[in-house]
């Protein structure tokens, strides 16, 4: 683990600052060798204001600790307030936000539901036999996550240029082996989803197209998919801004997409003799395309504009896909100075290279505050002026989610919200997250 200090928000009762105690003694050996600093409430001096201190720390935290008990979700201000920043922050990976389930408590659908919770299986601290244990079991689950999040800021640093499939997949063959024509019928390029070609008739030059979803519906997933497919089928090079992992783990995510294989299977090395044919094919097929990847955390969308220019001049790009606009902030030159400027500058630039350029973005928490949660246009509101500057809106949409009483056959719903011809539509697809594809099902239109 590389020393580099990480700050530590703890959110959580009064009534549960005995628990609160013993976790920061557990964490002193990591505070001690200056991988995390503290901070709660108990670190305001006398005469701070107090709430401005709390905002000020939870908003610039890297890890949040959530110190879950009947009296942390009873609390309006833990629940209320400190637990909608903490969650606003995770979706924009800003801060990582975990869960530590303190006393016996139902926290079924809180909003933090979805996150990984420790100690392992969620069982309370209170109720091991021996509190070291549980907290041990806690510390390590931290390291992890301190790991991650090094890792994260240490790319945010660097820049690493767009590399090449050979590189890429001389990479994933070391550590797989270490482990053990038709005329088209639309005139854009195509998705790889017939169905949803149809509709929208594929992709065109100069267009914004963002694919915007709530956690875990697989948004990222679908914008690789598409650039794979552009890349593969149609030989169209393709540059693919990752800013929410690694080229690496991008790179095992694309070959177990186009060989059809299990991404698990990778790490166990528990392919049979078909798999291995698959994966060997596939790499063959990346080695080939002219798909190239980027992994650096832009500061700017202008540090990623001259990025895509150099590259457009040398490779002749045909299209940009970026995940996602959470991690862009605007140019520093610009007058309003406003978060809003980020999509009228990703359309500038579809427009300067002549290209299609797809961006993903999360729909904000309030969509599951509906009865329906289902993403409506005007979700996109308050979101970087997406509504306004997208040429082409694409939500995606699991009703198993939501829904415990329905099946999780992994059918997902593409919900085409704006479009540049005005053809709207729902596109049912089948949604495999192991091997994350998506299969046209069948088209609905409106």
């Amino acid at each position: 683990m590389e020393n580099s200090s990480l700050s530590i928000f703890y959110s959580y009762s009064h009534k549960d600052v005995g628990l609160r105690d013993e976790l920061e003694t557990h964490l002193s050996l990591l505070k001690r060798k200056g991988f995390i600093s503290n901070w709660h409430d108990r670190s305001i001096s006398a005469g701070q204001e107090w709430e401005p201190e709390i905002n000020d720390n939870i908003k610039s935290a890297d890890i949040i600790l959530l110190l879950v008990s009947s009296d942390f979700i009873a609390s309006d201000y833990c629940y209320g307030k400190e637990l909608s920043i903490a969650i606003d922050n995770h979706e924009e990976n800003k801060s990582i936000v975990i869960p530590i389930i303190l006393r016996p408590t139902d926290w079924e659908g809180a909003p933090f539901a979805k996150l990984q919770a420790l100690p392992a299986s969620a069982k309370p601290v209170t109720s091991w036999n021996s509190h070291d244990d549980a907290w041990l079991d806690v510390v390590r689950g931290i390291k992890k996550a301190i790991s991650q999040r090094i890792e994260l800021k240490s790319r945010m640093r660097e820049s690493f240029g767009l590399r090449g499939m050979d590189d890429l997949l001389e990479r994933f063959v070391d550590k797989l082996e270490l482990n053990y024509s038709e005329e088209s019928l639309i005139s854009g390029i195509e998705t790889g989803i017939e169905n949803l070609d149809l509709l929208i008739d594929g992709l065109h030059t100069s267009q914004l197209v963002t694919i915007a979803a709530r956690p875990n519906m697989g948004k990222g997933d679908l914008a690789l998919n598409i650039a794979t497919h552009a890349a593969l089928s149609n030989k169209l090079p393709v540059a693919y801004f990752t800013m929410t992992m690694t080229a690496e783990q991008l790179t095992r995510r694309l070959v177990s997409s186009v060989a059809s294989v299990n991404y698990n299977s990778f790490s166990r090395a528990s392919l049979d003799d078909d798999e291995w044919a698959r994966t060997s094919a596939a790499m063959g097929l990346l080695l080939e395309s002219p798909l190239y990847i980027d992994e650096s955390i832009f500061s700017t969308v202008e540090a990623l504009r001259k990025k895509c220019i150099d590259f457009y001049s040398e490779h002749k790009l045909e299209l940009i896909v970026i995940d996602s606009i959470q991690h862009l902030t605007p140019q520093s030159n610009l007058k309003d100075n406003s978060s809003k400027s980020i999509a009228r500058q990703l359309k500038s630039l579809a427009r300067e290279l002549d290209i299609p350029v797809i961006i993903t973005s999360s729909v904000p928490i309030e969509v599951e505050k509906r009865v329906s949660k289902r993403p409506i246009l005007s979700d996109l509101s308050n979101c970087n002026e997406l509504e306004e500057f997208s040429d082409t809106v694409l939500f995606i949409y699991q009703d198993a989610i939501y829904n415990d009483h329905i099946e999780n056959t992994g059918e997902v719903e593409l919900i085409v919200a704006k479009e540049m011809f005005n053809k709207l539509g729902v596109v049912k697809v089948n949604y495999n997250e192991d091997k994350y594809n998506f299969f046209c099902y069948k088209n609905l239109r409106k």
